[in-house]
């Protein structure tokens, strides 16, 4: 958007960075006299980057009054410490921190990208660049969220997967059923948890939207939904079909939501002897989700 050509992308969310910082040490940030560590990283840059009422000072959408700063300068001047401190490191933290980016890379805590074929294909071939797989044979499953609501309510949902899977004479597939169950542990007074309300200036954390996405290989065949907050959706991206739908939760709820379908026949690989292989992939930038499989044959 700005015009500036990269030579390549680093995505990491905020569990590396605690984790990074656990292998430096604590970090002095002169400019704002505070000193960070693993265990307050992040809640010292929750403070200043969303203030209490920080939402009040705008205006508009590019316009603040005088009493709004840049939220955004301590995260900014923390990172020039952490690249200063990383750059100077001695052979056994290096030796650390490339043990800690290993694991972030493979439990897609920190994604690579390169604007460079050979290097992406690499990156590609450990999974290491987020790509979403697309199965050639064999069953595939992938939840994705986006949280459509505002505000910064993930924090409080807990959330576990369970997938029933039945084949029928021949194990040819019969249905398919995934179930996501949430919990919203934020106990505050519900707030704008109408699902056709979305207002960035009012919005708080005590409701949770999600545009959920259910990832299946190609063929499947939708057979509905439960539990949404909308009509269910459906659509081809890339190779893969995928399910869709909203889903609200109040404060202090739970809920359970269903997408049911037919797999393709190709998820049973066929020839003297029946095999089944599931991918389960899991959305970059999260914890494991708990997860339960199931599977019914004949």
């Amino acid at each position: 958007e700005q015009g500036v050509q990269v030579d390549g992308v680093m995505a990491f969310d905020q569990s590396l960075l605690g984790k990074v910082l656990s292998v430096l040490g604590p970090l002095d940030v002169p400019s704002f006299q505070e000193r960070v560590d693993a265990s307050n990283v992040v809640a010292v840059m929750e403070a200043y980057a969303h203030p209490t009422g920080y939402k009040e000072g705008y205006v508009g959408e590019d316009v603040k009054r005088a009493n709004n700063p840049d939220r955004k300068a301590f995260i900014r001047a923390l990172a020039a410490v952490l690249l200063d401190r990383a750059q100077r490191l001695d052979a056994v933290r290096a030796v650390q921190m490339g043990r800690v980016l290993k694991e972030a890379l493979d439990q897609k805590h920190l994604l690579l990208y390169f604007n460079d074929p050979p290097a992406a294909e690499v990156l590609r071939e450990l999974g290491w660049d987020g790509v979403v797989h697309h199965p050639s044979a064999g069953d595939f499953l992938m939840v994705v969220e986006t949280n459509v609501g505002f505000n910064k309510a993930n924090r409080y949902v807990d959330r576990s997967l369970d997938y029933q899977l039945t084949l029928g004479p021949g194990f040819t597939p019969i249905k398919a059923v995934v179930t996501v169950t949430y919990q919203n542990r934020n106990d505050a007074p519900a707030r704008h948890c109408a699902a056709d309300v979305v207002d960035y200036y009012t919005a708080d954390d005590s409701c949770y939207k999600s545009y959920v996405r259910v990832y299946t290989p190609p063929g499947t065949v939708p057979l509905g939904a439960v539990g949404l907050n909308s009509e269910i959706e459906w659509f081809q991206e890339g190779e893969n079909t995928v399910l869709a739908g909203l889903v609200v939760l109040p404060p202090g709820a739970s809920k359970q939501v269903q997408f049911m379908y037919v797999p393709p026949r190709s998820i049973v690989q066929r020839g003297p002897q029946r095999s089944y292989q599931l991918y389960l992939q899991k959305q970059p930038g999260t914890d494991a989700l708990p997860a339960t499989i199931i599977l019914f044959c004949p």
